[in-house]
């Protein structure tokens, strides 16, 4: 379901991009691959969602006409860096990780509106769309932040997900950097972990969590580490977890694991927002609904977070203070002039003053 709600998303986020109006259908082409065979069976509802018709689903993407596709996906790098540029705030790109790409197939409509059976094809006038997800990890710097060493990698361990077409693996990964203000270096580290809809989910959270905090246990720097991780203290200490039988045909095998939230707190870092002067806030970050088009705020849990490490020959006194923090993107007033909200989390932002040994 979750491929169906990224095509619905992508389709609606490129009319927006090129002020399609509502009351307009686009023609969309899409290639799923692998997924091709589960998609087809949402078909209708990826028009009647995305206002999309025809819709087309390919078998290859060699399908798709020379200069056909539109991934807006690739694009939205350079919108930010556009729009911050506008407000004068110069930001260039530290580091850059390519996680899973995943490209979803469709099945034709005739301009009618009727289903065209599989191995048809539309009519030849008709322009396509090819809607491709490509999900990244990004670290940003501001030009006068000096930034050394950057590292981008993929995670060890990542969720597989099962389809009608066979397995396919959702990669996720992580970024960082070295940066150095007023002429203290600190380690400054950002990740997106696997959700934690199921036992073998969490598992795989659990392995993300560790190697993010294995990696980091190596470096002798204060780190600041932000991201999604999927996880908040409301979680608690422990989940029950699944790991595939040792043999084919043999039951999961159960067992209990940390959460992230608890192994990053097991591992020294401090939750930022728990550390925030002014009044109480929860600082819920997630989440909208699936097509960002609810009327007032669906946040209800708080897994956006940001983290602070001391170096481990850090001493006396808070490793961060002064810490101003607050939730972005969640008012009402944040909403697109189709009335969608940014995104289906809000962003956290917050400044402090860090400890950093010389």
């Amino acid at each position: 379901m979750e491929s169906i709600i990224e095509i619905v998303r992508s389709i609606r986020n490129a009319r927006a991009q090129y002020n399609v109006e509502s009351v307009r259908w686009v023609e969309a082409q899409i290639y799923g691959g692998r997924l091709t065979p589960a998609i087809i069976l949402y078909s209708q509802a990826i028009e009647t969602l995305a206002r999309a018709r025809p819709v087309t689903f390919l078998d290859t993407r060699e399908e798709a006409p020379s200069g056909a596709e539109l991934s807006t996906t690739d694009q939205i790098l350079d919108l930010l860096l556009d729009a911050l540029d506008a407000r004068g705030l110069e930001y260039s790109v530290a580091a850059e990780v390519t996680n899973a790409d995943v490209e979803l197939p469709a099945i034709a409509y005739t301009p009618g509106g009727l289903p065209v059976l599989q191995g048809c094809t539309p009519p030849l006038a008709a322009p396509f769309l090819d809607v491709r997800l490509v999900d990244r990890d990004v670290i940003l710097a501001r030009s006068d932040v000096e930034v050394a060493n950057a590292l981008a990698f993929n995670y060890a361990v990542n969720l597989a997900v099962p389809t009608a077409g066979g397995d396919v693996e959702f990669t996720r990964g992580w970024t960082a950097v070295d940066a150095t203000i007023r002429g203290r270096t600190f380690t400054f580290f950002n990740t997106h972990l696997e959700v934690s809809g199921n036992p073998f989910a969490r598992a795989v959270q659990f392995a993300q969590a560790s190697e993010m905090a294995l990696i980091l246990g190596t470096l002798d720097n204060t780190v600041v580490a932000v991201g999604d991780f999927n996880s908040s203290a409301a979680d608690g200490a422990s989940v029950e977890c699944a790991a595939p039988g040792p043999n084919p045909g043999d039951p999961p095998v159960m067992f209990p694991c940390p959460t992230p939230y608890e192994v990053l707190r097991l591992s020294g870092y401090m939750d930022t927002w728990d550390l925030r002067g002014g009044p109480w806030s929860p600082g819920f970050t997630c989440c909208q609904a699936d097509l960002l088009d609810n009327e007032l705020s669906e946040h209800d849990e708080r897994i956006d977070l940001i983290w602070v490490r001391p170096a481990p020959d850090h001493f006396g006194g808070p490793v961060a203070r002064g810490v101003r923090a607050q939730v972005l993107g969640d008012d009402p007033a944040d909403k697109s002039p189709g009335r969608l909200w940014p995104s289906d989390h809000a962003g956290v932002g917050a400044a402090m003053t860090i400890r950093v040994p010389k």
